[in-house]
């Protein structure tokens, strides 16, 4: 859900609660992970392994999830998102680990 505040003419956008229910959602714990943007971000690994199709589907739910708050309230991770987006046909565990970090 997004919250608005409008203080001196200007619109203030937040989607704190979305964020946090997407965390809370989550298989599994993203507390202790650190800042997706390192050297790794964009490599492509092919020789990872695919993920399950149960696996496949959450990856493209919280691909999709973060792609809509990218484009809201969250631009600073719409380059991970983007790329994500080109990996939700077939993604492997090394998608899923950038995912996490996201």
């Amino acid at each position: 859900m997004r919250t608005f505040k409008i203080t001196s003419k200007k619109l203030k956008l937040s989607m704190k609660d979305y964020i946090d229910k997407m965390i809370q959602e989550f298989p599994e714990n993203l507390k202790d992970l650190n800042c997706p943007w390192n050297e790794n971000v964009f490599k492509v690994n092919d020789e990872a392994e695919k993920l399950s199709k149960d696996k496949s589907e959450i990856f493209h739910k919280f691909v999709a999830k973060g792609l809509f708050a990218s484009k809201r309230a969250r631009p600073d991770i719409l380059p991970a998102i983007t790329y994500l987006c080109t990996k939700v046909r077939a993604p492997n565990e090394s998608d899923w680990l950038k995912l996490k970090r996201m």
